[in-house]
């Protein structure tokens, strides 16, 4: 009991450590920084006026959000790389998790990149999220397939051949739910982001593909009218 807990709970544990290991360190990055300016009524009737509230001191909340999710994602590079030599060895099976290391990584360092908030090092950071994106797309689509044929073939099968099926349906359904989880990771980040680049940058080089940008788009839609 006490292990499986300390299984479960050690990645938040490791994504927080990091996170508070690298935040402090780069808070001068952003010390001085304008906050957005409000509009305020001033004197005069009818009048408004546009004027910044004050400066920071460290990053805005929603990137250091974004910073911890980098942290947590990235570090599944550890337990990749573990399996991925185990499938080596395995007729080298292993070397289809290669994609997924280099995603991991690179969302590591993103996590850095985003504390930091240069704009070289904001680019970094959303040019990992689309590599995020990209992967977990083409996983997405293995996923579904394999779902639908395994689906297909569970029910087919008698009740005592259906175990290895099950087990396989359990494996595409998390794998499926953390390639979900990678995506609301990367719309975090272009969150987290959008205020941070001009808008010639946004154009040339959107985080999220269209139908991502468009369904959240929707939502927000859904959002202002209710």
């Amino acid at each position: 009991m006490i292990v499986g807990s300390a299984v479960a709970v050690s990645p938040f544990a490791a994504a927080s450590i990091t996170y508070l290991l690298f935040e402090r360190r780069f808070r001068m990055f952003w010390a001085g920084a304008p906050l957005p300016a409000v509009e305020v009524r001033v004197a005069a009737p009818y009048r408004m006026g546009t004027v910044v509230p004050g400066h920071t001191h460290k990053a805005p909340s929603i990137v250091r959000w974004a910073a911890i999710s980098c942290f947590f994602f990235g570090q599944m590079f550890v337990p990749g790389l573990l399996l991925g030599l185990i499938g080596l060895v395995a007729m080298g099976v292993g070397l289809i998790s290669i994609p997924g290391l280099i995603v991991a990584a690179r969302l590591w360092a993103a996590g850095i990149h985003l504390l930091k908030g240069t704009p070289e090092a904001i680019g970094k950071a959303r040019s990992a999220a689309r590599w995020s994106v990209q992967l977990n797309s083409l996983i997405s689509v293995v996923c579904i397939a394999g779902g639908v044929f395994t689906g297909v073939a569970y029910l087919r099968t008698s009740y005592y051949e259906r175990e290895d099926l099950g087990a396989l349906l359990v494996v595409l359904a998390l794998t499926q739910a953390y390639a979900i989880g990678s995506f609301a990771q990367a719309a975090l980040i272009a969150r987290a982001t959008h205020d941070l680049v001009s808008d010639d940058e946004l154009s040339r080089e959107d985080v999220l593909p269209r139908w991502m940008r468009s369904a959240l788009s929707r939502r927000d839609a859904r959002r202002s009218l209710a």
